[in-house]
């Protein structure tokens, strides 16, 4: 059973007027580890009209290249 913590802040901009989904739920499940397609299962984002699904999809891939750009390095060492 996977358990996923939805939080978010008040007042930040509708992305999917459809479903009523403001850019930090969405945000928040995307620093979870969530894909677009995931939220979109979860959510219903762009799932009724579509219109939000550019900038839907934008603002995942952002927080998933913000966290990916965050880990550290590793170093490789070689054994020769």
């Amino acid at each position: 059973m996977t358990i996923i913590l939805i939080t978010y802040t008040v007042s930040t901009m509708y992305v999917c007027i459809c479903n009523r989904l403001k850019e930090d739920m969405i945000r928040s499940l995307a620093e979870q580890g969530l894909g677009f397609e995931e939220i979109q299962a979860i959510t219903g984002c762009s799932s009724t009209c579509g219109t939000c699904r550019s900038y839907a999809e934008d603002l995942v891939l952002s927080v998933q290249l913000r966290a990916h750009q965050s880990l550290p390095l590793r170093v490789m060492t070689s054994s020769a």
